[in-house]
């Protein structure tokens, strides 16, 4: 009897223990370099000013695929941008006024899927349409780009393609085209730059390669495409159940500017260094480790 009364008393220690133990964070991110390393820049900094479990969900595929994540509760929160917030997943067409279309990304997604659109990096980082700056010195805009003589090869990403905003967008340009448009995988788009496979590349203003005065981003001088003011998406039940953790989100915003944001991903896709080294040496640089 005294045995199976410790058998239960001991289940029964067990049992509110666990439901003591907080719930991990579970931080996730799309595919792309600069997604995993703001999502790593995230969860690093929860770890320091949280005394909550975090865990990495990264590389989790398209906008769709993560925010269903999100939704299905597999992960928290994950960095956004906010035309594929408006263009994506609410299926409206984005203006071009960054602060309207983040407004309307914010207060949409809180109204119909109980979803906070919060912590506004500090950088916005659209497609932008980029050639080659030697032979090009003429050429500064895209609609300049559209009226020159040349008969343009152009390369875009798989996940550009994908995009409900994607294609739709380069019809405002009417491009002279010089052979059928190429779709490729994203880290291959400046090396087909170079091998001259293709004279054009859309790219986010964010591109590492861009570090470079190689290669000219063309102004989008008839706004053809959206903004993307980066910021994180979070499940409105964890933001209510996590002590602090708005507060503390907060503190990430205004530090990454458009600039920081291509060093850091050159310093992965260029340098090669480790995405948890980069973000580690980011936050302490920052002052927020």
């Amino acid at each position: 009897m005294p045995t199976r009364f410790a058998a239960i008393c001991l289940t029964t220690l067990l049992l509110l223990t666990a439901c003591s133990r907080p719930k991990p964070i579970v931080v996730g991110s799309k595919d792309s370099v600069e997604q995993q390393l703001l999502a790593e820049i995230v969860a690093q900094y929860l770890e320091h000013h949280l005394s909550v479990p975090v865990q990495r969900r990264f590389a989790l595929g398209d906008t769709r695929n993560v925010h269903q994540a999100m939704l299905n509760g597999e992960i928290s929160l994950y960095p956004e941008y906010s035309g594929l917030v408006v263009s994506e997943l609410l299926r409206e067409t984005p203006g071009p006024e960054a602060s309207v279309v983040f407004e309307r990304a914010r207060l949409e997604m809180k109204r119909v899927e109980l979803v906070e659109y919060t912590a506004r990096f500090g950088f916005d980082a659209p497609t932008a349409l980029v050639i080659s700056a030697a032979g090009n010195e003429a050429i500064s805009t895209a609609t300049q780009a559209a009226a020159s003589p040349t008969r343009w090869k152009l390369g875009i990403s798989y996940e550009f393609q994908n995009r409900a905003s994607g294609l739709p967008s380069l019809n405002t340009y009417r491009l002279e085209m010089g052979a059928p448009l190429r779709s490729m995988k994203d880290d291959e788009l400046f090396k087909a730059l170079e091998q001259n496979t293709v004279s054009m590349v859309t790219a986010t203003l964010s591109d590492p390669r861009l570090t470079s005065s190689a290669w000219k981003a063309l102004e989008d001088d008839q706004h053809a495409f959206a903004p993307a003011e980066a910021a994180l998406l979070v499940r409105d039940d964890v933001m209510t159940t996590v002590p602090n953790l708005r507060q503390t989100l907060t503190q990430l915003s205004g530090k990454i500017n458009l600039e920081t944001m291509r060093k850091l991903n050159a310093q992965v896709v260029i340098d090669m260094r480790a995405i948890p080294d980069v973000a580690k040496e980011f936050l302490k640089s920052a002052g927020l480790n």
